[in-house]
């Protein structure tokens, strides 16, 4: 799966919870250059993330947030080129401010935790996960990986289909 996304391949990743997840997304974001987009649907996991990381030693890492206080906000989009990772909700995606300044930057990769959340709630509860393949499109279609523990055949359907991304390749654990 790290393969196919260092050689510019989508990637739709069904990986059970506790085998690595992050680790599929980390090591190509330090590889890569540029930025990692990393869309996340709790802020208490982005949080989580951004602190391991930040304890191993890696400080290129901000989660943006609706928590975040005006000045933290500008001090990280004036930064934002300086970030390998940044994670982010969908619905922060959606503001004008926001992809104005991410269309400045390199964007790498773009990776979707928890991509069943674009098939279970994208419908009803948080339709911003349905904008996502607008966003990618702006960013100009940077590498895409979709990560899920929990998709059905049917919802890996609905995430290809919603991300208009009919071509990508589903890896499972066992696939390498």
């Amino acid at each position: 799966m790290i393969t196919d996304v260092l050689e510019g391949n989508d990637v739709l990743g069904i990986l059970p919870t506790g085998t690595g997840k992050s680790l599929c997304y980390q090591l190509p974001a330090r590889i890569l250059g540029g930025t990692t987009l990393v869309v996340s649907p709790l802020i208490s996991l982005m949080v989580d993330q951004v602190k391991q990381l930040k304890a191993s030693g890696f400080k290129a890492v901000t989660a943006m947030n609706s928590f975040m206080d005006q000045p933290e906000r500008s001090a990280v989009l004036k930064n934002l080129h300086k970030y390998s990772l940044v994670y982010i909700s969908p619905e922060m995606l959606q503001n004008d401010w926001l992809q104005q300044r991410l269309n400045r930057i390199d964007v790498n990769l773009f990776v979707i935790d928890e991509a069943h959340c674009i098939s279970q709630w994208g419908h009803e509860f948080r339709t911003d996960y349905l904008k996502l393949h607008q966003t990618i499109e702006d960013l100009g279609h940077p590498t895409v990986m979709a990560l899920s523990a929990t998709a059905t055949p049917d919802v890996q359907q609905d995430i290809r289909e919603k991300l208009r991304l009919p071509h990508m390749k589903k890896k499972n654990l066992s696939d390498g």
